[in-house]
């Protein structure tokens, strides 16, 4: 198990049948939050952004069992470590770099219009929304969820150029105006 985890060789999910087993192998404590953790520490430059997803996804899931000042403190180890890929440009879905908690630079968009929107003007977390999301009970623990674009950005829209009234749509509208519920 040591020679798997090293290589960051995710084994229950290659023999999904025995994966209780694999788990126990690799937490004999039976706590799968440090296996999680030692493996995440394992995190380099050279790690694939999917096993980096895949990873939060996993400490997210083993994070549903336990309380928030548990898992604060079972993921205390995690404050200092730069494992968190970034992407400060638009190319692909591979990463830049790595960063840590400490780094408040990189932001996390939460949503696809703040990915489209902010994609090679802010360092963002180089997860997909959809990882992001799969990842909500990890972020609030390391309290990172105050960097997700949502909570952050606001909209504003302005119209521009000539502006006309259509006076026959305008009426219609008008005339169904009893007909609308709010």
């Amino acid at each position: 198990m040591k020679d798997c985890v090293e290589r960051n060789i995710a084994i229950e999910h290659e023999y999904s049948s025995s994966s209780h087993l694999f788990r126990c192998l690799r937490s004999p404590s039976g706590d799968p939050i440090a296996s999680l953790v030692a493996t995440i520490s394992l995190i380099s430059t050279s790690s694939r952004l999917e096993d980096i997803a895949r990873l939060f996804r996993d400490i997210n899931k083993a994070l549903k069992d336990v309380t928030s000042s548990q898992a604060a403190q079972l993921l205390r180890p995690l404050q200092k470590l730069t494992i968190f890929p970034i992407v400060n440009h638009s190319q692909g879905r591979t990463y830049d770099r790595l960063s840590s908690i400490d780094d408040k630079s990189w932001f996390i968009a939460d949503r696809s219009q703040h990915q489209e929107s902010f994609r090679a003007k802010l360092p963002l977390l180089a997860l997909s929304v959809g990882d992001v999301t799969a990842s909500n009970n990890l972020l609030r623990v390391l309290r990172l969820d105050e960097r997700l674009l949502s909570k952050l950005a606001t909209c504003r829209t302005h119209p521009m150029g000539r502006l006309k009234t259509h006076w026959t749509w305008t009426s219609s509208l008008r005339a169904k105006t009893p007909f609308f519920k709010a």
